[in-house]
């Protein structure tokens, strides 16, 4: 039963590292070192709050991360990175978050990928910390504990004093008579008011009209409340329809997309849209191919934490796109469409 375990493990982890490696491949910058990097060193420390693992290289390290459900565990995948002196499995015993954890070491398209499983016993929440040449994976061992502390402290009564009021005794106040100027009567000169008198006949009362309006005749509007299209988060499809001297590319999902990142690169011409918190069942790369001036071909591939689409363009193209979010999903174009 080990053995059958071990083995669905290994295919699981070298499916991960060429699915992730090998979309990754494609849009990223080829390391600039001449070496590949090592690790050399895998450690666990405990405290009183959590359990640290660190993963120590040689040189500054790249790394991908993916989460599986069955079995359980976390993939660390390390892009030109070799294994040494460390790889095998290793075992922990009387930890109550780590079963065990494997590092290993494969070849994809020529370049050596580390990989590191951390088998888990149930499902933990962790934070990963990169430190230039060190990865820590932290395991909180008691999370939540400072809400119920705060949650049981009860509040403090606090006595209201009444107010001190200084009383003064009638005879403390002074009251002064007001001072009123008199004028005489004969300083004064009123003249009597002037009222133009006109007769009753010469003035037409005419009734108000009021015009009534029964209460069926009065139709209450609607409140005019702008709907909010749900945040995607699965996409669809991709769609791209090809203009005179544009490209209109429609990611379609189950909402409007909103949270996502584009940028240009010159060598060779590409705009690249990382869009985050979206599902997608496209782990391997997806291409469509296109008949257009603007563009020859969009990919797009799913990572753990993003999907990032690519458009291989021109140079002149790079500065002329857009990008709108749909109530469907999110709309790109590259070139200038016709009036």
């Amino acid at each position: 039963m080990g053995g059958k375990m071990n083995k669905l493990l290994t295919a699981v982890l070298v499916l991960t590292v060429v699915a992730l490696v090998g979309c990754a491949a494609h849009d990223a910058a080829r390391s600039d070192r001449k070496e590949p990097n090592q690790i050399v060193d895998i450690s666990i420390d405990n405290d009183s709050d959590s359990l640290n693992l660190k993963i120590q290289t040689i040189q500054s390290l790249i790394y991908t991360e993916h989460r599986i459900a069955k079995p359980r565990g976390i993939v660390f995948s390390f892009p030109d990175t070799k294994i040494g002196g460390v790889k095998g499995l290793y075992k922990t015993p009387g930890k109550k978050i780590i079963r065990y954890i494997r590092a290993d070491a494969h070849a994809v398209n020529g370049s050596p990928v580390a990989t590191v499983y951390i088998a888990l016993k149930a499902d933990a929440p962790y934070e990963v910390t990169r430190h230039d040449a060190m990865l820590q994976v932290t395991f909180p061992r008691r999370p939540g504990r400072s809400d119920k502390i705060a949650s049981r402290a009860k509040p403090t009564a606090v006595k209201a004093e009444p107010p001190v009021v200084q009383k003064v005794p009638p005879t403390a106040v002074k009251r002064e008579p007001p001072r009123v100027k008199r004028v005489p009567p004969t300083a004064v000169k009123r003249e009597p008011p002037r009222v133009k008198r006109v007769p009753p006949t010469a003035v037409k009362r005419e009734p108000p009209r009021v015009k009534r309006v029964p209460p069926t005749a009065v139709k209450p509007e609607p409140s005019r409340v702008k709907k909010v299209p749900p945040t995607a988060a699965v996409l669809k499809s991709v769609i791209a329809k090809t203009h005179e001297d544009a490209l209109a590319v429609n990611i379609v999902a189950d909402g409007s997309i909103t949270k996502y990142k584009a940028f240009t690169i010159e060598k060779p011409a590409r705009i690249v849209f990382d869009i985050f918190k979206i599902e997608t069942p496209y782990f391997k790369e997806k291409m469509i191919r296109v008949q257009s001036k603007v563009a020859r071909q969009i990919r797009y591939c799913g990572h753990p934490d993003k999907m990032r689409l690519v458009i291989d363009t021109r140079k002149e193209f790079l500065s002329k796109y857009s990008s709108t979010s749909t109530d469907t999903g999110l709309m790109i174009t590259v070139g200038e469409f016709q009036k």
